[in-house]
């Protein structure tokens, strides 16, 4: 199996994450991909634990991660398995950004971005957890048992393991962000 999609998700963004899973059930039927899921409430497991326990269960030689309020473009996984055909440590590409459903901004996810910065009005990140990277690197690395900042963690040893980068110069996907959450009900902390 060449791909595996693991979404951690929370009941309280059950509409987004059934619009999420649909789309990339749909993207990947008969292309022998995966799609993993992880629906444990977030006051008993950490996004940390949930991401680890995705990682373990994946089968495919490359993994991703999609967060369940984020949605693929419609040429989302077949961009991806191409750049995959030559066999890359990691895929970079842009994400278009928006805050509350508004303010479109772009971020570009690359190995080639050395660190997480905001330049020029653009959000520059190393390898995340958005970029797909073999699963061998990325069961080195794992995630922490946290409730957030797992992924910048994550991000910064990944990138330190990741020497072939194909890069796809496209919009893949878009991060719905919202701020409108509490910051420890959106946690998860008590």
């Amino acid at each position: 199996m060449k791909l595996s999609i693991l979404i951690a998700t929370i009941k309280e963004r059950e509409h987004q994450f059934i619009e999420l899973y649909n789309e990339l059930l749909r993207q990947s039927a008969n292309l022998g991909m995966q799609v993993l899921v992880n629906d444990t409430e977030k006051y008993l497991m950490s996004i940390g634990a949930k991401r680890n326990n995705l990682l373990k269960q994946a089968s495919g030689e490359y993994i991703v991660f999609f967060d369940d309020d984020d949605f693929p473009n419609p040429n989302y996984v077949l961009s991806i398995l191409k750049a995959l055909e030559s066999k890359p440590d990691c895929v970079g590409f842009k994400i278009q950004m928006t805050t509350n459903g508004s303010n479109p901004q772009t971020c570009i996810h690359s190995l080639q971005n050395k660190k997480w910065e905001f330049k020029n009005g653009i959000y520059l990140r190393n390898v995340t957890h958005f970029n797909p990277v073999k699963r061998e690197l990325a069961l080195q690395v794992g995630f922490p048992d946290l409730r957030f900042g797992e992924d910048k963690i994550y991000s910064d040893k990944i990138s330190k393991l990741c020497k072939k980068e194909v890069f796809i110069d496209d919009y893949l996907f878009n991060y719905r962000y919202s701020n409108k959450i509490n910051h420890n009900e959106k946690y998860g902390i008590k």
